[in-house]
């Protein structure tokens, strides 16, 4: 297997030529990404680029170095630090993006998932705590007068939830049409894939 350095590539990653006065600036900020994507993944190769990898390797490098966010979640992740929920989707849209296979891509975007159900699980709770909040304003009040604030708050309510129902409704048939067709992509893709790396092939019982 041929390797290529990877002071070599950064004309080719960063556009900046060798005798250019910025190449040294470039290529410590690309051996800093690098170091940085080596500790987080399994690619701990000290000779240097695998030759068959080399155009995807420029690609993504290319991409982390222009993009000052990404980059700093990579740095951030080189040190062991925990990413906040922006950080954790800004990196799964890149891996998702550059997604090897399509196995991986399924993985990444079920961890996506993952993190927006989390979020909207505190949506719910911020839902729940406002109502909490609301009637305990109402205490000191007769209960004759708080008993109609919650008979209120709730017609209001179930007004909002005919209404978003059907909202639902329409937007449930046209997201299951575009879910079942990207799943049917996805499936094939890793089908494909599967075949053409001889993965072994799980006999149903």
């Amino acid at each position: 297997m041929e390797f290529v350095s990877r002071d070599s590539l950064v004309e080719e990653i960063t556009g900046i030529k060798k005798d250019d006065m910025a190449w040294d600036s470039a290529k410590q900020t690309i051996a800093n990404i690098d170091n940085a994507l080596r500790k987080i993944s399994s690619y701990n190769d000290t000779i240097g680029i695998p030759d068959f990898n080399k155009d995807s390797y420029i690609k993504r490098m290319s991409v982390i170095y222009n993009d000052f966010n990404l980059r700093s979640v990579i740095y951030k992740l080189g040190r062991g630090e925990k990413l906040s929920k922006e950080e954790d989707l800004l990196l799964l849209n890149f891996a998702k993006e550059y997604a090897d296979n399509p196995i991986l891509y399924k993985i990444y975007n079920k961890r996506e998932e993952s993190i927006l159900a989390e979020e909207l699980t505190i949506k719910f709770d911020e839902i729940h705590s406002d109502i909490t909040n609301l009637m305990m304003l109402t205490d000191g009040l007769i209960y004759e007068h708080r008993l109609r604030i919650a008979e209120c708050l709730r017609e209001d309510i179930l007004e909002l939830i005919e209404v978003y129902e059907t909202q639902i409704q329409v937007e449930q048939e046209a997201t299951k049409k575009l879910m079942d067709m990207i799943n049917r992509h996805i499936d094939r893709d890793v089908k494909e894939y599967k075949e053409k790396n001889n993965y072994p092939i799980k006999i149903k019982r």
